[in-house]
């Protein structure tokens, strides 16, 4: 076995069995989000390649990638994600091929034990979910004049303009010295007091101190302020960059938590689009989305939607409040994060926009669980998808890696929306 943290080194280890002739085959495993290893490989092997991943570790990476080699139709490429590892190591058992066989028959095999070990329909039972869904015509209505507050990224004039003509809906652009300068101007003790309540609301706390909290509370308040300022609906921020330079004082996690307990939009990563897709649902329904990265699990027809932050609201400001605990965030275990609680049986809908292509991804599902994994993010909820799972592989990466997902069955009206104002939709299973 070998690792490879950059590009170079891949090309050194499969340079090196290439001249030692004694190599049959590659599992390859990623590990992060970083850097494009198996890309690498293929680029320089004729040999089998098996690409797997380490459960929330490349999740992103992966889907994003697989999609890639997928749709370039590259022979010597197989595939299989999994939570529990035994059932990569099932379709590895294809290598056996390779004894008198040749690289095509390893990757059918591999093709054909990955499809045996993928259930062929959903089974998950599903509760009743009452939901008022508003037309695409109402909703657009509504959104026509709101506010999204980007911070720190320079969106072009012509993705400006597409989101305007679609949607009716203004970006505004603010750095994080004006969320830095807004946090200054927070009264502590009020801020302290909404510290209180979280950490009293919360079923536990782990690994987040009272600083930190307190400082979550005085950047929520800071976000409120210039969303008032701006006469805003959103705000989305570039929170992993803010927090890693110290231009904010604490990740926005549990201030997205209130804000969107309270009706407003706080979105993770300054993602404009997820942000739109968040706004545009929320109309329609009533009811809050989940912004969330992938992880697939084959075995078991589902993905979990895992991020570090989620409203305790999801049934609707007037339905029941979600358990939840208080973490650090996951990538740098510091900071303070959300792990909610959320019921299951409920059936899913999960979109999103590519506003600048014109395009919107939609797949549906039902929740199968929580799951209480230490790695990646706090929030993971497991559900299991409707429809054909081999198409989740071919075209993730074209909407980048975030989805939001909402509770309820709303397929087809979202459907509408996206037809009425011009997007092709792309079913994604």
């Amino acid at each position: 076995s070998a690792k490879a943290a950059v590009t170079e080194e891949a090309t050194t280890i499969v340079t090196e069995d290439n001249a030692n002739g004694d190599i049959a085959g590659y599992i390859v495993m990623q590990m992060n989000i970083g850097v494009d290893i198996i890309s690498t490989v293929l680029e320089n092997t004729e040999k089998p390649v098996l690409y797997t991943l380490m459960p929330y570790g490349g999740d992103g990476m992966w889907v994003q990638r697989t999609a890639k080699h997928i749709r370039a139709g590259q022979k010597n490429f197989e595939y299989m994600p999994a939570v529990d590892f035994q059932y990569v190591v099932k379709v590895a058992t294809a290598f056996s091929k390779l004894n008198g066989g040749s690289t095509e028959d390893v990757i059918k095999a591999a093709h054909e034990i990955r499809l045996q070990l993928t259930p062929s329909a959903c089974k998950a039972q599903k509760r009743e979910d009452k939901l008022t869904i508003l037309s695409p015509e109402e909703t657009l209505k509504k959104m026509n004049g709101m506010k999204i507050l980007s911070v720190e990224y320079p969106f072009s004039d012509d993705y400006r303009q597409k989101v305007k003509e679609a949607f009716g809906v203004d970006i505004i652009v603010v750095s994080l010295d004006e969320v830095n300068s807004e946090t200054g101007k927070v009264d502590d003790a009020k801020a302290r007091q909404l510290a209180d309540a979280w950490k009293k609301g919360a079923d536990s706390i782990k690994d987040a101190s009272d600083d930190t909290i307190f400082n979550a509370a005085r950047l929520y308040y800071a976000m409120k302020d210039l969303l008032k300022k701006n006469g805003a609906q959103a705000i989305t921020i570039n929170c992993l960059g803010g927090v890693y330079t110290k231009k904010l004082c604490a990740y926005p996690c549990l201030g997205f938590m209130q804000l969107q307990d309270e009706g407003l939009l706080g979105i993770c990563e300054n993602d404009v689009d997820s942000t739109l897709t968040m706004m545009a649902f929320n109309i329609m329904t009533g009811r809050m989305g989940y912004v969330s990265d992938p992880v697939m699990d084959a075995p078991t027809r589902s993905i979990i939607y895992t991020h570090c932050v989620s409203t305790r609201k999801l049934l609707g400001q007037d339905g029941p409040t979600l358990p939840y605990e208080i973490m650090s965030h996951s990538e740098d275990r510091d900071g303070a994060s959300v792990r909610a609680t959320v019921p299951i049986g409920y059936p899913l809908t999960t979109l999103k926009f590519n506003a600048d292509r014109k395009i919107m991804a939609v797949h549906t599902g039902t929740v199968t669980g929580n799951s209480r994994d230490d790695r990646a993010c706090r929030t993971k909820i497991i559900a299991e998808v409707n429809g054909d799972y081999e198409k989740l592989y071919q075209q993730w990466d074209e909407f980048i890696w975030h989805r939001v997902t909402f509770f309820g069955d709303f397929a087809k009206e979202a459907v509408a929306l996206a037809e009425k104002i011009g997007y092709e939709v792309r079913w994604e299973c």
